[in-house]
């Protein structure tokens, strides 16, 4: 199931999910497909990682 922010919840690896929604040819895989995206571009630091910027 995909939660509000795009991500799907639970134990689900987001690259095979969206592998595999990519694949098929449906409004509704397409929906999820362009939720998920939106929620990558929205999260992404400027130098492309989604990791935290701060120094560990």
């Amino acid at each position: 199931m995909q939660g509000i922010t795009g991500l799907w919840q639970g134990n689900i690896n987001p690259y095979l999910t969206a592998n595999a929604l990519g694949h098929l040819n449906m409004p509704e895989a397409d929906s999820q497909i362009k939720k998920a995206c939106a929620h990558l571009v929205h999260t992404q630091n400027r130098n492309g990682t989604w990791r935290s910027l701060r120094q560990e």
